[in-house]
Formats: structure tokens, C-alpha cells, sequence
């Protein structure tokens, strides 16, 4: 990966800056060259696959169909991101990795909670956009110097327990 270093098209002053931090010219991955891209949009799309917290348990206030199924109060429910994240109907080839794809603001153009890493609603994680702000800003930092690659072809099977993780993180 690439520093920063084309500032010429940034609003002036602290957001300006804050934009030049956190943009990359260039990624270049063996696997799968990107053009150049925001880290905010790498991250978004990150989650989109691989959301921290991989369903939210939910008890049902109102007696409600979900489909043509009834669901009754007090009854409870999972709010599943990774199968919502992964639904053809929000998101073109949903199994595939396309940064790009958040582009043109598109978390604001999905409906309500087809995109939701950090919960929603009146139950957002009050630390979402500390959360965002912090991993921008480590990944720039580390991506100003190191590059990353797979230790080996293994695929990493994701294991869903509270958070969602690698079920044998290679180091």
C-alpha cells in the first residue's frame, strides 16, 4: 500500500486533512488488485462480510408477521447481519469483496437494517462512530508501512461465538 500523497481536491481546513489521513492512492493485493479507494469504504465492506457481532438476539414489544409467520410479544428473535449482509436483494454479488460498492453513499440509500454492523435504531452501539474513527485511523497508520498477505492458501473459517472470529487465527 501506498501513503497518501494527492491532496490537490480536499476541502480545506480539518476535514480536509482528516480525508488526506485516511485516503490511500493506491492498494495493491496479490490476489485482487483495487483501484484507489477510501479506507472507510474498505472497512464498510469489511463488515458487510464479516460483521463484528454476527447476530443480535431481539424480544419482540409488539405482537407482529414477520412474512407469514406470527411472531407474539415477549417472543425472541435474532437479527442475523450475516445472513442480511449477504442478501442479493441490497447487495450485487453478495459474496464477493467489492469496496467499491460503497461508493456514492450507498449506506444511505439501503432500507433500514439492511446494513447494520453496529445494531440500529434506538439500540445503535452508542461507540460506532468512535469505533469507525479509531479503525480508520489504525489502519492508515499501519498501512503507511506494512503490507498484508496470507500466511498460506488455508482458507479461514469464520467461528461465531459472541463476536465472530477466524476459528484458527494464522499469525
Amino acid at each position: 500500500m501506498k501513503s497518501p500523497t494527492n491532496y490537490q481536491h480536499l476541502p480545506p481546513g480539518p476535514k480536509g486533512q482528516l480525508i488526506g489521513l485516511f485516503k490511500l492512492n493506491q492498494i495493491n493485493h496479490p490476489l485482487h488488485p483495487l483501484p484507489a479507494l477510501t479506507l472507510t469504504c474498505i472497512i464498510l465492506e469489511t463488515m458487510r462480510l464479516y460483521p463484528p457481532v454476527w447476530a443480535m438476539p431481539q424480544t419482540i414489544a409488539t405482537e407482529c408477521k414477520i412474512g407469514a409467520y406470527p411472531v407474539k410479544r415477549g417472543h425472541g428473535l435474532l437479527a442475523c447481519q450475516w445472513i442480511v449482509h449477504r442478501d442479493a436483494r441490497w447487495f450485487s454479488n453478495p459474496d464477493t469483496f467489492n469496496p467499491e460498492r460503497w461508493d456514492n453513499d450507498l449506506a444511505k440509500r439501503l432500507p433500514s437494517f439492511a446494513y447494520f454492523p453496529f445494531g440500529g435504531g434506538t439500540r445503535v452501539c452508542v461507540g460506532k462512530a468512535f469505533a469507525m474513527m479509531e479503525t480508520v485511523s489504525v489502519l492508515a497508520t499501519i498501512a503507511q508501512t506494512y503490507r498484508f498477505t496470507l500466511v498460506s492458501e488455508q482458507p479461514i473459517q469464520p467461528w461465531a461465538s459472541l463476536t465472530l472470529r477466524p476459528q484458527q487465527p494464522k499469525l
